[in-house]
């Protein structure tokens, strides 16, 4: 996905598409349109990623929980099909406080 500056705006896009406001609506929150803006996005983005993903790392190895949070979030993404279908498991700050430990004790 674009960045926000440099997207359509909603008008315009409606008026392209010949879309009722309300049929606007209904694609946004849709499911599988939902899918394909992060499929895009991360197309638009892959090139980033990986600095992106390296920065957040330092980040947690510093202590901050919410870099540590994100990286975890988005490293969990690169489960296996069968990952995906189990429940996810809710990761308090504590546990977020031992990642950031073991994360400082390792070289990724």
């Amino acid at each position: 996905m674009k960045p926000k500056a440099y997207r359509k705006r909603r008008a315009s896009i409606v008026a392209e598409l010949g879309l009722t406001d309300r049929q606007y609506y209904f694609w946004r929150i849709h499911p599988d349109i939902i899918k394909l803006k992060t499929d895009l996005s991360r197309r638009w983005f892959a090139d980033d990623i990986p600095d992106i993903l390296e920065a957040m790392k330092r980040e947690a190895i510093k202590g901050d929980t919410n870099a540590a949070k994100v990286f975890l979030e988005y490293v969990s993404e690169w489960r296996t099909e069968d990952e995906k279908d189990k429940v996810p498991v809710v990761i308090n700050k504590n546990t977020l406080n031992i990642y950031i430990k073991e994360l400082r004790s390792k070289d990724l």
